[in-house]
């Protein structure tokens, strides 16, 4: 199985796609996100629709990448001073 991915990663290279540069990062279902975060689904997508979360949209399916869910945390972040 390894073998047959390395070999699609190796055509992609050829096919002119950029070949990824050290280890790709995880990604994240809407059902993952809303778990982690401890909300509901229909908050997630929420969320995308008012543009606060981004994510990557692969086929029919979004993903997101930790990076995605970090930016979101720290828009909401509080300040004591307010």
């Amino acid at each position: 199985m390894e073998c047959k991915n390395a070999e699609r990663l190796q055509h992609a290279g050829r096919s002119g796609a950029a070949e990824p540069s050290g280890p790709m990062p995880p990604l994240y279902t809407v059902t993952e996100v809303a778990d982690y975060l401890h909300v509901s689904r229909s908050t997630v997508y929420r969320l995308i629709e008012d543009g606060s979360l981004h994510g990557t949209r692969i086929g029919q399916a979004l993903r997101f990448t930790p990076d995605n869910i970090r930016e979101l945390i720290a828009l909401g972040s509080v300040d004591r001073g307010a």
